[in-house]
């Protein structure tokens, strides 16, 4: 945060009556692990509810720092809480804005929860998948290579659509062994 935007942070954190002695402005970290340290120094991650903290929030997850979120109607805001799934932490995802604030308020005071909640992180950190960038990249690699053979070929051609006037019965086809399972924890 750079001039103007530290002066309006700070301002509103006075406003709300927190003492301008808890605010610390850093400048950028040299290196990946120095971020990730500074992250972990804080007290828990905020998610907003309609704009998330996505990479920031797995950043987070990785320094073992609590994140809390309340997902909201859009993908975007959905996000936080499937991470916390992953990391099987699902006890800091609200179900509404009173909720939310009362995982805060409970965290805040109880030093013991916040310490378990990074002890399990750090064990999820070692088997967790969303740590696992390796894994991840070749899943993502396979997806990709599926998705170029399935436009090289030329035997598949769109098919017209029809509207359905009533409702039928639907008897969905199997899944052929030959999918790929994105997620298999």
């Amino acid at each position: 945060v750079t001039g103007l935007r530290q002066s309006e942070v700070t301002h509103f954190v006075l406003s709300q009556g927190v003492s301008g002695e808890r605010l610390l402005f850093l400048p950028w970290a040299d290196s990946k692990a120095q971020y990730i340290q500074r992250i972990a120094c804080g007290a828990m991650m905020l998610d907003p509810r309609y704009y998330s903290v996505h990479t920031v929030g797995v950043d987070g997850l990785w320094g073992g720092l609590p994140l809390i979120t309340s997902p909201g109607p859009r993908l975007a805001a959905r996000i936080p809480a499937s991470l916390l799934k992953a990391v099987n932490l699902t006890s800091v995802v609200a179900r509404n804005f009173e909720e939310y604030s009362e995982i805060i308020k409970i965290l805040s005071l109880n030093g013991s929860k916040k310490n378990k909640i990074s002890r399990h992180l750090a064990r999820e950190r070692k088997a967790s998948r969303i740590f696992q960038s390796t894994w991840f990249k070749s899943r993502i690699l396979q997806v990709c290579r599926l998705a170029w053979d399935l436009f090289e070929d030329q035997t598949l051609k769109p098919k017209p659509t029809t509207l359905i006037s009533q409702p039928q019965t639907l008897n969905p086809k199997p899944p052929s062994p030959s999918h790929i399972v994105l997620w298999d924890p």
